[in-house]
């Protein structure tokens, strides 16, 4: 299964996106870039994810939102919206 995780670069994102790698799902990372942790082999999309003009860009002409984990601090982001909206 595809799999985006937003943020993930936290202390417990690298174990779940390992976690989700060894179970064989194909995973996308979706964060800013300041961080850059020890994972595995995987996509990065980098963006703010609490600012919808860094995200329109990187997510222009997406079909879809595949199952999303979102490890993004903030309570409310522009991507906590568009998934509840994605349905």
């Amino acid at each position: 299964m595809d799999v985006l995780v937003i943020g993930g670069t936290g202390q417990t994102g690298p174990l779940v996106i390992q976690g989700l790698v060894d179970r064989g799902h194909a995973v996308t990372i979706l964060h800013s870039g300041r961080h850059e942790p020890p994972l595995p082999p995987i996509e990065h999309i980098h963006a703010d994810v609490h600012f919808a003009e860094t995200l329109a860009p990187v997510l222009e002409g997406a079909a879809s939102m595949p199952p999303s984990a979102c490890m993004a601090a903030r309570r409310s982001s522009p991507m906590r919206s568009m998934a509840r909206s994605a349905g």
